[in-house]
């Protein structure tokens, strides 16, 4: 069956907005073709700004009529939408709309962040399913149902959908254990040179070719104002270090990319794992940079690790600080961190030349003034 999956346009106060490739997307995409089926990919996001008179932000990529011209010009069976974040939330459930409306007939289903958390809502707007979790086993489960004319009924878990006029949400339970069998994103459906060329810009400087990886997934920490456990579960799993050298291989040799962007949650979690990676690096790709955008977890770095970091090229880390106030820290947040901790790997940092951007929120329940500028005062010594 074709399948096309499609990220919606963002809005954003930034005209030239760095575009990142939709991992998650190529990773359905892969299964897809893996399975035998035919997935295209179209990212609404690669396009002009523009900005109405009137207002603030830009609409950054395809119009919707762009849209809907590519999608009749394909005519798949199947359109899944992804709502990886709220902020995406809105363009997603308009772009539903006007293709429900123009395309009765076509099965429209949804996933990501957001459609985890909040089924019911999108399927309140036109949506016939929405996928919990991690999907490269459901979607290819779905549509095998199509295919057999069983619909959602293929699944026992992971998937919402209503069925006389009664919501079913029915949450993922298991995911994938062994991560080095999931083929590597299909980034060879995109325009990937156009991402590269969007790269850069906001932790690093533009004109830099950075391409995203993720090598783990799963979080075992219970930090109150997180969800990523919603779609990767508490279990951590890791790819091996040879699976993860063999596709920044790939990224070097096919793409020419400069830096690479670690886009796990618990990138460090297995020491000994990240060791291997990153002394694969240094020993094979000695030009490479890296990064790490969405964080790397206080508790797991020491300097031995940090100077080891530094070798294999990496250029910055973004360190998840979150508060300056211990009893927000311990209580509001149930981190198992004290702001000393983090000051320590602040300095660590700086010793070995690794660059720090920090991770911060204010207006946790429970929070004061006093505490939220304790927060302010913490970040700006460090």
């Amino acid at each position: 069956m074709k399948v096309l999956l499609i990220n919606p346009p963002l809005k954003s106060d930034n005209p030239s907005e760095p575009i990142p490739f939709p991992l998650g997307l190529g990773y359905l995409a892969a299964s897809l073709k893996q399975a035998g089926h035919q997935p295209v990919i179209l990212d609404a996001c690669l396009g002009d700004a523009r900005r109405a008179k009137g207002e603030q932000l830009y609409s950054v990529g395809l119009s919707r009529p762009e849209i809907l011209e590519f999608v009749r010009n394909n005519d798949p069976d199947i359109i899944g939408i992804s709502v990886p974040f709220t902020s995406r939330l809105k363009e997603a459930v308009e772009l539903g709309i006007t293709l429900r409306e123009a395309l009765p007939d076509t099965h429209l289903i949804a996933g990501g962040m957001h459609a985890t958390v909040d089924p019911e809502m999108l399927l309140d707007r036109g949506f016939d399913a929405v996928l919990l979790g991690e999907a490269e086993q459901s979607l290819i489960a779905y549509v095998q149902g199509l295919n057999d004319d069983r619909k959602s009924q293929a699944l026992s878990e992971g998937i919402a959908y209503r069925r006389d006029r009664e919501d079913r949400v029915l949450p993922q339970l298991s995911h994938i254990s062994d991560l080095d069998v999931v083929p590597f994103p299909a980034r060879d459906l995109v325009p990937f040179e156009e991402y590269l060329k969007r790269s850069g810009g906001r932790w690093i400087r533009p004109g830099l070719r950075v391409a995203s990886m993720i090598t783990s997934r799963g979080c075992p920490y219970r930090c109150t104002f997180c969800s990523a456990f919603r779609v990767a579960g508490r279990n951590y799993r890791r790819r091996s270090a040879e699976n993860v050298l063999e596709e920044i291989d790939e990224l070097v040799k096919r793409y020419r990319i400069d830096v690479v962007a670690f886009e796990d949650d618990n990138l460090t979690a297995d020491r000994e794992r990240a060791v291997e990676i990153f002394e694969g690096i240094a020993r094979k790709f000695s030009k490479l940079q890296w990064i790490t955008p969405n964080g790397v977890s206080i508790r797991n770095l020491d300097r031995e690790l940090l100077d080891i970091m530094k070798r294999s090229g990496c250029r910055s880390v973004n360190l998840a600080f979150e508060s300056g106030d211990p009893e927000v820290l311990r209580y509001a947040m149930k981190k198992d961190l004290d702001p000393e901790e983090g000051r320590q790997v602040r300095l660590w940092c700086r010793e070995v030349g690794i660059g720090v951007n920090g991770y911060f929120i204010l207006g946790m329940p429970g929070e004061t003034s006093a505490s939220m500028r304790r927060t302010m005062d913490y970040a700006l010594s460090l």
